[in-house]
């Protein structure tokens, strides 16, 4: 039952998201977050007001030009959302240097990372995601994926 609907969710959008992966050059898993976000359902809405496919809030959707109208919202358009979605792992990946913690950062935002990397900076720790101190949802969200 899930598991069908999930898999003919997926079906229709799966080979976008890996084509799309493939040609930024960035790890094809990526392509199967969505099945943690919205289980590939780009109808999907979290109570954070998150919406789509990649469940973008309004705010980091509209910083990678993701329009939302009363008419249209971008974050549900699966071309456009995956394109954004590209877009911010990129600039995660840049920022953070593993694909670790652009995960995270995708998850708990870019400052709650940086935080949690400068405190274990300055107290002569390791700042790799496994070491950081973050919300437990952020903890459990990258060992989610990589499972």
């Amino acid at each position: 039952p899930y598991l069908d609907r999930l898999s003919a969710r997926a079906s229709q959008y799966l080979y976008h998201t890996v084509k799309e992966a493939e040609r930024r050059g960035m790890p094809t898993e990526l392509a199967l977050l969505p099945i943690i976000e919205s289980s590939y359902d780009p109808a999907a809405t979290s109570s954070a007001a998150a919406a789509g496919l990649w469940q973008f809030i309004p705010s980091t959707g509209r910083i990678y030009g993701l329009q939302q109208t009363s008419l249209y919202d971008g974050r549900r358009d699966v071309v456009e959302s995956t394109r954004a979605a590209y877009e911010f792992f990129g600039s995660l990946y840049n920022q953070f240097g593993s694909w670790e913690l652009a995960l995270a950062a995708y998850n708990a935002g870019p400052g709650r990372i940086q935080q949690a990397i400068n405190r274990n900076r300055a107290a002569g720790l390791p700042t790799d995601y496994w070491s950081l101190k973050l919300p437990q949802e952020t903890m459990n969200y990258v060992p989610r994926f990589l499972a």
